[in-house]
């Protein structure tokens, strides 16, 4: 009997497993033919032009980019596709640390949610808490100025802070390629995130 119950668990097990593996596949073939699973809502597209077109346009990120205009728009368009390629990862991410304290608030994250993400990313050798800090203002200028908050970030504002954390790193490529290695080897691997 112990026999027949291991052998149905096993099989189950590899019944499950082959099951995730051809939604894994076809959602493989999927994005290489091009092809999306999820209908985009109009909120949506206008969410993630704020999330991945709109930090691009802050004064602050120009600093970031090469003197040249050619070089700087060849930059600003590998930078809002490196953002618009990890759009769901990045917003998902966000709206975990967003709502790690207790004003339980979805769509603005708080210097102290921040420097959670810093921890997890294992990017406190490259960031202390003081330039975070730093970082942190020069990503709400923008807001404060129009707005008066200076507490928390939203989600353009958070994309400009990535794009100033990549700033900090020590990776070839321009600002494109600091993205790249900041989210690569530290946010996407090492961050918590949420699944909504």
């Amino acid at each position: 009997e112990r026999i027949q119950v291991a052998w149905t668990r096993a099989s189950r097990w590899r019944g499950i497993g082959a099951v995730s593996q051809n939604i894994a596949m076809e959602s493989v073939v999927d994005k290489l033919a091009g092809r999306t699973q999820k209908v985009v809502t109009a909120q949506e597209r206008a969410l993630r032009s704020e999330f991945c077109e709109g930090p691009t346009q802050a004064p602050s990120i120009a600093t970031l980019l090469p003197k040249k205009e050619a070089d700087k728009d060849f930059q600003l368009s590998r930078v809002k596709d490196k953002l618009q390629a990890n759009y769901r990862a990045l917003q998902k991410i966000f709206g975990f640390y967003s709502s790690s304290d207790s004003r339980s608030c979805d769509n603005e994250i708080s210097a102290d949610e921040v420097w959670k993400l810093i921890t997890d990313a294992k990017l406190t050798k490259v960031v202390s808490r003081t330039a975070l800090v730093n970082l942190f203002k020069k990503s709400n200028s923008q807001r404060t100025a129009t707005t008066g908050q200076k507490e928390t970030l939203g989600v353009q504002e958070y994309s400009q802070l990535l794009l100033h954390l990549a700033s900090e790193m020590k990776a070839e490529g321009g600002l494109q390629g600091k993205l790249d290695y900041l989210l690569k080897k530290h946010v996407l691997p090492q961050c918590n995130w949420t699944d909504t």
